[in-house]
């Protein structure tokens, strides 16, 4: 301890003692605390400054595909190539246990999902044994029975769509390819499964898009393609659809980048590209010119990286590579 008033009082250790014992009862008003040298280094090393992974957990699968449902259980499934059906397994957090749910219609890889209104997962598209090869498959999975049904299939495959649910408890499915017959083809009709059942078409909004374009929800009820394009779109889902125009961003093709509304009209793009980059650009729908600025930097430039809104507000970015298209392997980036 460090005296910093009345340096000319002598305190013996047995009077110190009881000071700091009982709390000093107001005798001495003012004293000051130095933080000891291993203090500073052991804040370093707090984990919720610099993180923590936990230890790894052995799993019976892995999670290219992960949903958190309404009961808590985790609903997730991975590629094999081997079969047109999918082994489905639900994770139970509380127990650490997992049950195998068998879905008998569809490979599901490369799918698009999104939840229903009812908390149900509507699951578009999926794999016909080699990439690219979408299926026109619709799948539901019911949290409540743990069930899998196959419903109105879409007007072609999808490989990699991206499902957007509305306002209106609508889910729009967009892009995605398949086989024609001869050659891989983007799935250009936007559609629409209706909360009565059905799909309905966007015949008036075709358009070919990258596969897994980022949609979402927009403050005025239209959604919002923010990349990875530079062009950036409105989509208006009513009748038979209609495609605007919104802000150019700045940077250039993020592929394999990634985007979130981390508040209401606010939007963040940020990595993609090849090589990829560490630039973050934001833009506020509600403003009354929306415009793409930039803001600060990644501390590692990544593609195919991975944003997750925190409860604060905040967004933690993880994994990714820093290396270019085809040799992604050799720069991972470890760092959250």
């Amino acid at each position: 301890m460090r005296l910093t008033r009345f340096a000319s009082i002598k305190l013996t250790p047995l009077t110190l003692s009881f000071l700091i014992v009982f709390g000093f009862h107001g005798a001495i008003p003012h004293f000051e605390t130095a933080m000891p040298a291993h203090s500073a280094a052991a804040l370093q090393a707090d984990p919720s400054v610099v993180g923590q992974w936990s230890p790894p957990s052995p799993w019976p699968v892995v999670t290219i595909h992960t949903n958190v449902l309404p009961n808590g259980k985790v609903l997730v499934w991975q590629r094999k190539d081997t079969e047109l059906t999918t082994e489905t397994h639900l994770w139970d957090p509380a127990t650490g246990g997992f049950n195998l749910i068998f879905n008998p219609y569809t490979h599901l890889f490369c799918s698009g999902h999104a939840f229903l209104p009812d908390g149900r997962l509507l699951v578009t598209g999926g794999h016909h044994f080699t990439d690219g090869h979408g299926e026109p498959h619709t799948n539901i999975f019911d949290f409540n029975t743990s069930t899998w049904t196959r419903v109105d299939d879409m007007n072609a495959g999808r490989w990699y769509p991206t499902n957007t649910t509305l306002a209106n408890g609508e889910v729009l499915t967009v892009s995605g390819i398949f086989w024609n017959g001869t050659s891989l083809v983007n799935n250009t009709l936007p559609q629409v499964w209706q909360t009565t059942g059905g799909w309905r078409s966007l015949t008036n909004a075709q358009l070919s898009l990258p596969l897994y374009p980022w949609m979402l929800l927009a403050p005025d009820g239209r959604v919002f393609y923010p990349g990875q394009d530079v062009q950036t779109r409105f989509l208006d889902t009513n009748g038979t659809g209609s495609w605007s125009n919104g802000p150019r961003s700045n940077f250039g093709f993020r592929d394999y980048g990634t985007s979130v509304m981390y508040a209401n009209g606010k939007v963040m793009i940020t990595g993609g590209g090849s090589p990829p980059t560490n630039t973050t650009e934001v833009i506020n729908l509600l403003d009354q010119t929306p415009q793409w600025r930039y803001v600060g930097s990644m501390a590692f430039a990544r593609r195919q990286l991975n944003a997750t809104i925190l409860p604060d507000g905040k967004v933690l970015v993880t994994g990714g590579t820093s290396a270019p298209g085809n040799v992604e392997a050799s720069q991972p980036v470890l760092a959250a």
